[in-house]
């Protein structure tokens, strides 16, 4: 299997045009496309929260959702992997590009 490419996206809209750069790149290469969104932590809240935990993985649970319909308003009905990290955004895409072995 071909090394994928990953995007990176926060729903808006030069994440559009990185999924429409994706899935036209993708066609021409026949190279997999996978994407990442990356959620805040919630520990970077000023308070403490009960079930902390449980809480950021339905967050991220519900960004995944979100991602999916984005990605599918964009480019149309495709099975690209969808990938959620809890951090900050820099270093979580860079981690799962390395884990992925993302070639671009």
């Amino acid at each position: 299997m071909k090394d994928p490419l990953l995007v990176a996206t926060d729903g808006g809209a030069e994440a559009a045009h990185a999924l429409q750069f994706a899935a036209a790149y993708a066609t021409t290469d026949d190279i997999p496309v996978e994407v990442v969104s990356v959620v805040a932590p919630l520990s970077d809240l000023p308070m403490p929260l009960p079930h902390r935990d449980e809480l950021e993985h339905a967050h991220a649970q519900g960004v995944a959702d979100a991602v999916r319909r984005h990605v599918r308003d964009i480019v149309g009905p495709v099975a690209w992997p969808v990938h959620v990290s809890i951090g900050r955004p820099a270093p979580a895409i860079c981690t799962t590009a390395r884990k992925r072995s993302a070639r671009l």
